[in-house]
């Protein structure tokens, strides 16, 4: 039974044309929003934090703490951190809402990789517990079919 019920999991055909309330087609559709939304929503919430309770003023002198003895010019350091904080607002809201969800996953992975070679370069062993569950959705994301991704504005906008 249970071999059956994995079987026809892995060999489900997911058409566009079905309607999203059967079975399979809604579940599948329900994990990738869940994953979607979660994913954004870290990400937008972060970047709130960061752009209006913390500000962004202290964001950098935090960083320009550390990297100045690594010769990090503070102007590299602005421009990184503006960037990624108005990437990380704008892009998690668009993710929660399912727009240009694509670009944005690959916007993101690029993101994570800078994330992943500064810390690195900054401080050679450092706390991955805030990146990696990041990572880790990201990839999944991007590993499921495009097809599941129904509950959004990419879906009902450009299919």
């Amino acid at each position: 039974m249970l071999n059956d019920l994995i079987s026809s999991i892995t060999s489900y055909n997911f058409s566009m044309d079905n309607s999203i309330t059967s079975g399979l087609d809604f579940h599948q559709a329900f994990v990738y929003l869940m994953l979607r939304v979660i994913f954004g929503s870290v990400f937008f919430f972060q970047a709130y934090d960061k752009i209006f309770r913390i500000k962004l003023q202290n964001v950098c002198y935090e960083v320009y703490q550390g990297s100045k003895r690594r010769r990090i010019p503070d102007w590299f350091s602005d421009v990184s951190i503006y960037i990624s904080s108005y990437l990380e607002l704008t892009g998690g809201f668009l993710m929660v809402l399912g727009l240009f969800t694509l670009p944005l996953l690959y916007a993101f992975g690029l993101h994570l990789m800078m994330i992943f070679v500064a810390f690195g370069y900054l401080q050679g062993i450092w706390d991955m517990k805030h990146v990696f569950p990041r990572l880790a959705i990201l990839v999944l994301l991007l590993l499921l079919p495009w097809e599941w991704n129904t509950f959004s504005l990419d879906y009902w906008l450009f299919r």
